[in-house]
């Protein structure tokens, strides 16, 4: 229920500035048996470009939700953040069965005032009284917030902390591996885990994450990332910021070394992944110049470096596309650009309801292409049927390989991304609405001639309508 995430994401953060203020990674507090672990150091995110778009953004967000009585409680979010040191959240499982999480969140910040967190807490006591329950029988003090699948214990032991689970449990077992009583990372030295978040050289990374890659049972059925990843024991990520620049470390350790060659020519093949937001050809090749990729025995890591200023720039792009929905009872927009094909879901594929046996592609043949040209799908949902958009593969019409863009990693507007066992990557985007909605990607590869195929899904009980459309380059560039 959004509303119980809202209260419960501001509840949780007003308990926070009781703690003293810590940034370096610690992983004694991290149970040695993690399979994931999540890091932020929080002192140097707000003071990087982009933390402080975020805390804006937060600030702004706070306030349409007082306004809206969403929240039982009002805090002051800029000065909120400037007492909170790091976040470490870890789990020795994955799964998406919300009775079976086991995730831990740890919050350390600074020493100051207690009755703050007892004020807010308080508060929220009287103003959400069956969302907010303290827990008179545990042996320390701590809160129940929310019922059943989105109850979250938040706790308050006699060190600095605050921990925050889903059960109580797995708050007294975060304890044991805090006082030492329990194995933690800091005596794991084979863990792949704590060496790929020690793995940063010289760079001071405000995020890292990293992971032990899962079983083939636990992921999406057959997703083509899933078996990507397969490829890699483990995967670790650090974001940060050095002067004006953002930088992204990566590093898989692979399974062996034939794998660990496959994944550098995989890790290579990211760079077209910057041209999903980018505006122009000028934008995309800065971009690439900076990309580094590297292999040391079976691990391979990419380094690269953009502009934090254009970062923050994209995300607002990228947002004031998806406020700028059409009204209902608008006449449809003409689609951008050059119209290349329509057509219309109709087919009678059997079965009641969205399955794998309605997936289907549709081929357009014979079309020329332009590095940096924006490629436009829109979909129109009709009669029960939402417009869903599972990928598209673009290959060379000649011969040679696809490239492979995913429908939910494409600039969006009026779509909405849904989980789906059957699609690719586990996931599609889909319009519930009767308005016309876009998915649009830029064409990273060189000048030519390509076939493109679209995989949509055609249920029997609907006629959804499809298009494609291309931009220009220049076109894109000038806003046309």
């Amino acid at each position: 229920m959004k509303l119980f995430s809202i209260r419960a994401a501001f509840i949780t953060a007003a308990l926070l500035p009781i703690l003293p203020l810590k940034a370096a990674f610690e992983p004694k507090i991290v149970s040695a048996d993690a399979k994931w672990v999540l890091y932020v150091d929080l002192v140097s995110f707000r003071d990087s470009t982009i933390g402080k778009e975020v805390v804006a953004a937060a600030t702004k967000l706070q306030t349409q939700a007082a306004q809206q009585k969403q929240i039982p409680l009002q805090v002051d979010i800029a000065k909120l953040l400037t007492t909170i040191g790091s976040i470490t959240a870890y789990g020795a499982n994955y799964t998406q069965d919300p009775s079976k999480l086991d995730g831990t969140l740890i919050i350390q910040g600074t020493a100051d005032l207690r009755k703050i967190a007892e004020g807010a807490i308080a508060q929220a006591t009287v103003s959400s009284p069956a969302e907010v329950i303290q827990l008179k029988d545990f042996p320390l003090e701590a809160y129940s917030v929310g019922n059943g699948e989105q109850q979250l214990v938040v706790a308050f032991p006699k060190e600095p902390i605050v921990v925050l689970s889903k059960s109580k449990t797995q708050v007294m077992k975060a304890l044991e591996v805090y006082r030492g009583s329990a194995p933690s990372l800091a005596k794991a030295t084979d863990s792949p885990v704590r060496q790929l978040l020690m793995a940063n050289g010289d760079k001071h990374p405000y995020l890292r994450a990293a992971c032990l890659v899962p079983s083939e049972q636990e992921f999406p059925g057959g997703a083509p990332q899933a078996r990507v990843l397969q490829m890699a024991k483990s995967a670790g990520v650090g974001l940060g910021e050095t002067d004006t620049h953002a930088f992204i470390h990566l590093e898989l350790l692979a399974s062996d070394d034939e794998m660990a060659d496959k994944l550098q020519k995989i890790v290579q093949g990211l760079a077209a992944m910057a041209s999903l937001a980018e505006s122009n050809d000028k934008q995309l090749a800065e971009f690439l110049q900076t990309m580094a990729v590297k292999r040391d025995g079976r691990t391979v890591s990419l380094d690269a470096l953009y502009q934090s200023q254009r970062v923050v720039q994209l995300v607002k792009d990228m947002q004031n596309q998806e406020q700028k929905a059409p009204q209902h009872g608008h006449h449809p927009a003409k689609p951008e650009g050059k119209m290349i094909a329509e057509w219309v879901a109709d087919q009678d594929l059997g079965g009641e309801s969205a399955s794998a046996e309605q997936l289907v592609y549709h081929t357009i043949e014979n079309v020329s292409l332009k590095q940096g040209m924006t490629i436009i799908l829109s979909g129109r949902p009709d009669k029960g049927e939402h417009a869903r958009l599972d990928v598209v593969e673009i290959a060379p019409a000649a011969g040679g390989p696809a490239l492979r863009f995913e429908a939910e990693g494409m600039l969006l507007k009026n779509y909405s991304r849904e989980n789906a066992a059957y699609a690719s990557g586990g996931k599609m985007i889909s319009s519930r609405e009767r308005v016309p909605a876009t998915a649009r990607f830029q064409f990273p590869a060189a000048d030519g001639v390509y076939t493109i195929k679209v995989r949509y899904l055609d249920e029997k009980d609907g006629q959804s309508t499809f298009s494609v459309s291309l931009v220009d380059p220049a076109e894109s560039e000038n806003g046309q």
